[in-house]
């Protein structure tokens, strides 16, 4: 009957940038590197890029008539109108690639390493293992070199496991798929497996891709452990997975946890997840990176001393999550003592102190109490 199957799927950068030229070839176009659009464009299907060029066609419109104060234009400057690589720009962070909509979330382009605070030697490694072999898959091709296929990411809440994962994605330049734990589980059987199944499909037909398994603990405890049959079919399935991708698809599993110790062995073998990195608790000069940072776009005092506050033994203990915390506090009792007035409200180190003490009151008082009882124990 049907004696052949034809698998259409997105196409590669040669294939988008012929489309591009073809949905492109009637605009009029002004320094516009098509190449780097292409390039750019992972999973962008056909209609997506059809989509893609007409909105940047938009874009250079609305930026005409912006510029002339007008909201008719006349013939004669519809023509003087030129679409720019700004316009595609604009375009291309609006619009994420159609075979994604129902995982993808999007790609911080905000962010770099110079927002992560410390774990130097992580972010090296990071760079060199996952975006550089995404970057420029020929050379690691070339030198037989199979590049990584996951890493965990390990350690305390708070310390910026997360936000690793989001800045990996930006200068990648890939798609980026994010999974919590829990959403994968469901009570149907076979239910579960199959969504692991279609994760690792569809991240495979628009690779270069970063699939990112937050609180991965939740799916792949140690196979045996209790009487919880679901999770141990999604630990095989997830094993499976890994091993099976197919050669030439540039896929990276990043994962975060803070219970490493109940994740099955089977997932820590090089092959699988090659490198375990942990996060830890930043130290002094981490902190006052990080306490940096979060002040860089308040407006502050003269009086401020972020080294007096990194050094101050009571942010001993303190994340990332705690740090960015305090500054917001600060904020508010900044502006509240402004009256609620951003003109003249300024963060001074009197209001740094009293968030460090009521976050260190926070820490105190509730979360010291929940690892007594056993939530969370390390």
């Amino acid at each position: 009957r049907f004696d052949f199957e034809v698998s259409i799927g997105a196409p590669d950068v040669s294939g988008r940038l012929q489309i591009l030229k073809i949905h492109s070839r009637h605009m009029p176009l002004k320094d516009v590197p098509l190449e780097d659009i292409a390039k750019r464009t992972h999973g962008y299907s056909g209609a997506d890029l059809m989509n893609l060029c007409r909105e940047a066609a938009f874009n250079a419109l609305k930026r005409s008539i912006k510029n002339h104060d007008s909201s008719k234009m006349d013939k004669e400057r519809q023509r003087e109108t030129k679409v720019e690589g700004t316009d595609f720009d604009e375009a291309v962070k609006t619009l994420r690639p159609s075979a994604l909509r129902e995982f993808a979330v999007e790609v911080p382009t905000n962010l770099s390493w110079e927002d992560v605070g410390g774990l130097q030697n992580v972010k090296e490694t990071l760079v060199e293992e996952i975006v550089r072999a995404i970057g420029d898959p020929e050379t690691f091709d070339n030198m037989g070199i199979r590049p990584v296929r996951g890493v965990l990411l390990y350690g305390p809440p708070g310390t910026g496991k997360t936000l690793l994962a989001r800045v990996i994605a930006n200068k990648a330049d890939a798609n980026f798929i994010s999974v919590r734990g829990p959403e994968i589980l469901s009570k149907w059987v076979g239910e579960s497996e199959l969504r692991v199944r279609q994760l690792f499909e569809r991240a495979r037909q628009v690779s270069p891709c970063i699939v990112f398994f937050d609180e991965i603990d939740a799916l792949t405890s140690t196979r045996g452990s209790g009487s919880n049959e679901v999770g141990d079919r999604v630990v095989n399935q997830l094993l499976t997975e890994m091993d099976g991708f197919h050669v030439g698809k540039q896929v990276c599993v990043i994962a975060a946890t803070n219970r490493k110790e109940i994740i099955d062995p089977a997932l820590l073998r090089p092959g699988r997840f090659d490198y375990m990195f942990e996060v830890p608790l930043p130290n002094p000069e981490e902190r006052r990176h990080i306490f940096d940072i979060h002040l860089k776009d308040k407006p502050t005092s003269e009086d401020v001393d972020t080294f007096a506050l990194a050094e101050d033994s009571k942010t001993d203990g303190f994340s990332g999550a705690h740090i960015a915390e305090v500054c917001r506090r600060a904020g508010m009792d900044a502006l509240r003592g402004n009256a609620y007035i951003f003109k003249g409200a300024k963060i001074r180190q009197r209001n740094l102190t009293i968030a460090i003490e009521a976050v260190r009151l926070n820490i105190e008082n509730l979360e010291k109490k929940v690892r007594k009882i056993g939530f969370g124990a390390e």
